[in-house]
């Protein structure tokens, strides 16, 4: 199975960036639908499935993704149920520093075709998950550091963010 780690350091409280990472909108592939609701905006919630279209080795699945673990605003777990791997696992975790929240990304994947897949994984497929990360993070990244997260979250949290200022 291969492990991708990666980091991003964001100047932003950590109830924000956790929710823009469950953000519809904000994810780089494009989502077909929210199964329960027939959704496509909001946020992800635990046991909430959504369907995205995928590219594997230059060709494009359906891919069926499940929220499984969530433990707001520090961590939450995603699944593949549906796709072209054999395994891939998303976690999510959050750690807030005075003035910035650390976002890390353990992804866990493991393609089809035993051996094969594993020489896949470590040549081609690690690299370009990494990349989707990469381009996922930067845009988080950008909402959240900026004005533009307002209009991706719901009041709870701007209500929230408002109570922790006026507290400190």
């Amino acid at each position: 199975m291969t492990k991708i780690e990666l980091s991003t350091h964001i100047q932003a409280p950590i109830a924000r960036c956790f929710d823009l990472a469950r953000s519809l909108e904000l994810n780089t592939m494009p989502i077909v639908n929210n199964i329960e609701h027939k959704l496509t905006r909001g946020l992800l919630q635990a046991g909430q499935r959504v369907q995205r279209v995928t590219s594997y080795l230059g060709f494009q699945y359906q891919s069926e993704i499940e929220l499984k673990r969530c433990a707001e605003p520090y961590y939450f777990s995603d699944e593949m149920k549906v796709g072209p791997f054999h395994t891939f696992v998303h976690d999510h975790f959050f750690y807030e520093f005075p003035h910035e929240t650390v976002m890390i990304d353990n992804v866990y994947f493991q393609s089809p075709w035993g051996i094969l897949g594993e020489t896949v994984d470590t040549l081609l497929i690690r690299r370009q998950v990494l990349q989707m990360l990469k381009r996922r993070n930067k845009i988080i990244k950008q909402y959240a550091e900026g004005d533009t997260w307002q209009l991706l979250i719901d009041d709870r949290v701007q209500r929230l963010e408002a109570e922790l200022s006026f507290q400190a």
